[in-house]
């Protein structure tokens, strides 16, 4: 019989394979011992997630050190020089909020008269309007006036020919019933005298 010897684990994954190990002889119990195969299920299938991630951070590890490694250096030179970048900006910005204060210091006696100024102009402007307002308050009062005389009028106007419609009515229900021949001749012979007199 030939005797094969077993592949040797590398020295870094060695810790990964006995944790491997024992989680296999940890969970495995359970499984070989298991007569029905809906009992046992679960536990494999956690054992080989776990072999799995196992599997998964070795190579993570293997083959993504170096790139990872080349990948946070490149982030961290990026970002110094954008902060030496900002530092710059900062100190340029700072010497500017300093003549600008510097400025505004100097400048706080011009902007004194100037203020006094537009005050003086904008109580003028105040009482400009104030004024404009006053004439304008009565040129519409009494346009309101002439208004109002207007519908008064025209409310007696209307007023009155309902009045007079209202007498015609009454006078025309009440006036047939009371009128005689004789009196409607002796009408006729006025309005016919009084039309063909000089």
């Amino acid at each position: 019989m030939i005797c094969r010897r077993m592949p040797q684990v590398p020295r870094h994954l060695a810790p990964w394979a006995a944790g491997l190990m024992l989680i296999m002889l940890a969970t495995g119990g359970n499984a070989l011992a298991a007569g029905d195969a809906h009992q046992w299920r679960p536990t494999y299938d956690l054992a080989m997630r776990w072999i799995n991630f196992v599997i998964l951070v070795s190579l993570l590890i293997k083959y993504g050190r170096g790139p990872l490694k080349n990948f946070l250096g490149n982030q961290k030179s990026l970002w110094a020089n954008h902060l030496l970048r900002l530092e710059t900006e900062k100190a340029k910005a700072e010497k500017e909020v300093a003549e600008a204060k510097a400025a505004l210091a100097a400048s706080d006696a011009r902007m004194e008269t100037l203020r006094q100024r537009l005050l003086q102009e904008g109580k003028r402007e105040k009482a400009a309007i104030i004024e404009a307002a006053r004439i304008q308050a009565r040129m519409m009062l009494v346009g309101a006036e002439r208004q109002t005389q207007t519908r008064i009028l025209g409310a007696k106007s209307v007023l009155r020919a309902e009045m007079v419609d209202m007498a015609m009515d009454a006078v025309l229900a009440t006036l047939p019933d009371r009128m005689t021949d004789s009196d409607n001749r002796r009408w006729t012979n006025r309005f016919v005298s009084s039309i063909s007199a000089p």
